[in-house]
């Protein structure tokens, strides 16, 4: 007898767990409002089979998902609920598991624009070259400056006052590369907002039955057919863009209008780009030399169909000349130790002569260009620039705005593989920073920097300039970058004889030292023979091997 009650109370226990047969819709709502008290208008999809290898074993799983709908505060106005009960399998029984987990599907009842009202929209915010996906901006030539509706838009709305439809537009494209061409009418799948401003979108707002709609936004292709096609001869290829080309040049206009202002010195040489270039880069805007490169950029650094559209290699040279800036100061000198130097390149070594940089121009339809530019810059270099501090800075200046010290035939020294040589100047060049020279026995030629070239007499005894006084406020003439520019004295440091030099064209304040400061105008009262004696004082600075470096 006790056997028979325990066999019964076991069967109890389990018939309320399982389920012989295939749970009904009824027993499925059952589970679905006990998990979410207003449930109205539920129904269920087909039921799914599925086996899932879980502990060692295979699980069977059987579910239904379901549908339901929730009022909202706008009168007919529903929002629409998904999930899903899920079942384990075993033999024919079935046993509850879980509720999947759901989500939100939309609203059901928001009122449809009408036809007229949804096409003056469309036809008065439509933007071919913002419509269309990349894809079909690579081929598009010709796109309608309208759209309309489709035929059946397939409403649905998405949120409160965001709708998704289709809608349709007719438009040519290049099929092929021989000249092809098809006019094409497609269906577009859009997502329209609308809101209280016709410029903001806002999730949280309240239901606009009455809102502004926003621009068009970027279509999906759904499907397409053909209505006709053509052909193009060559030279009407050559002259017809791509949407997506117009768009890169609209996005260039809109981006060249952005740029920073750049006012570019009248280039003397090679050299003065080379040496406004570098000392750009050690400013280190990144504004600033975005625009200088655009303008600097030679005709084969855009694209075939466009002046102000970069190609690949004037992005790649805009992002090299980029690069690094944040560490570029700190690795460059302003007067670095040149590796090699030509009539339109330049090459110096960073402070750990570790690594170096490169910059090439080039002159061309009366203007100069740059056409190369790179530097390395790595973070296991900054203990060697560290402990450098200034050093490898005693290189030599990459262009000078004097004029020479020495002349042709002048007896100079060189400074030559650690020793000085008795040389001739054949030429001077200070475009190029030096000398041209002749040494030794046998007369060899060499190119020497001002840093290696000094007097034939003794190098030390030389004359010491007195310190100038400037008050606050003086406009002066400034030697920045080997160029003189107008400028405004702001401070005074008596410890190091400089001053701090307000420089508007530069848009920098920065200490100069006293010796490369004067007053506007104090060149055209001096005769011949003071500016001569002038040049040589301060270039006998300059023949020092360890020459003063100008900040």
């Amino acid at each position: 007898m006790k056997i028979k009650i325990l066999i019964a109370s076991i069967f109890l226990v389990f018939s309320v767990s399982t389920s012989w047969a295939q749970p009904s819709d009824e027993a499925l709502k059952a589970k679905v409002v006990a998990n979410f008290k207003s449930v109205s208008n539920l129904t269920f999809r087909h039921a799914q089979s599925e086996k899932r290898w879980e502990n060692g074993g295979w699980t069977y799983y059987w579910s239904k998902g379901y549908n339901y709908k929730v009022k909202t505060e706008y009168p007919g106005v529903f929002k629409k609920q998904y999930g899903g009960v899920q079942y384990v399998k075993n033999g024919s029984s079935y046993s509850y598991d879980r509720i999947l987990t759901g989500g939100f599907d939309g609203y059901e009842g928001i009122p449809n624009p009408s036809r007229e009202e949804m096409n003056a929209h469309l036809k008065n915010s439509f933007d071919p070259l913002t419509f269309y996906s990349g894809y079909l901006m690579n081929y598009l030539i010709e796109a309608p400056t309208t759209i309309e509706l489709a035929e059946d838009p397939k409403w649905r709305w998405i949120d409160l006052n965001e709708v998704r439809c289709n809608v349709t537009a007719t438009y040519t494209l290049k099929t092929n590369d021989i000249g092809e061409v098809q006019q094409q009418k497609g269906i577009f799948q859009i997502m329209l907002q609308r809101s209280a401003d016709g410029i903001t979108y806002s999730p949280d707002a309240k239901l606009l039955y009455k809102g502004k709609w926003l621009p068009v936004p970027k279509g999906s292709k759904v499907s397409s057919e053909k209505i006709k096609t053509f052909f193009l001869s060559a030279e009407e290829l050559d002259t017809t863009k791509t949407l997506a080309q117009k768009n890169a040049v609209r996005h260039a206009e809109e981006f060249k209008k952005s740029l920073a202002i750049v006012q570019l010195p009248e280039f003397k040489s090679a050299n003065h780009v080379l040496q406004f270039t570098h000392e750009l880069l050690l400013e280190g805007d990144e504004a600033i030399i975005i625009a200088y490169m655009y303008q600097m950029f030679p005709r084969n650094y855009f694209q075939d169909w466009s002046d102000i559209v970069l190609n690949q290699n004037g992005e790649r040279m805009l992002g090299k000349a980029t690069e690094d800036l944040l560490n570029y100061s700190k690795a460059f000198c302003q007067h670095p130790v040149i590796k090699d130097i030509g009539p339109s390149y330049v090459n110096f070594y960073d402070r750990s002569k570790k690594r170096h940089n490169r910059i090439n121009v080039a002159y061309e339809n009366q203007r100069w260009y740059i056409t190369d530019i790179g530097y390395t810059i790595r973070r296991d270099d900054f203990s060697a620039y560290e402990s450098n501090g200034e050093g490898n800075c005693e290189g030599s200046v990459i262009f000078i705005d004097e004029k020479p010290v020495y002349n042709v035939g002048d007896k100079v020294q060189i400074f030559e593989r650690g020793n000085w040589y008795d040389a001739e100047v054949l030429k001077a060049d200070m475009s190029m920073g030096g000398y041209s020279v002749k040494y030794g026995v046998s007369g060899l030629t060499i190119w020497k920097y001002v840093n290696d070239v000094r007097s034939n007499s003794d190098a030390v005894n030389e004359e010491v300039d007195e310190f100038v006084y400037y008050e606050n406020g003086t406009a002066v003439s400034a030697l920045y970058t080997n160029i003189w520019y107008d400028g405004v004295i702001k401070k005074v440091s008596y410890e190091d004889e400089k001053y701090l030099v307000d420089i508007p064209a530069r848009n920098i304040e920065t200490w100069i030292s006293y010796h490369d400061i004067k007053l506007p105008g104090a060149d055209e009262k001096k005769n011949e023979d003071e500016v001569e004696g002038e040049q040589k004082k301060k270039k006998k600075k300059l023949n020092l091997k360890v020459p003063q470096i100008r900040l």
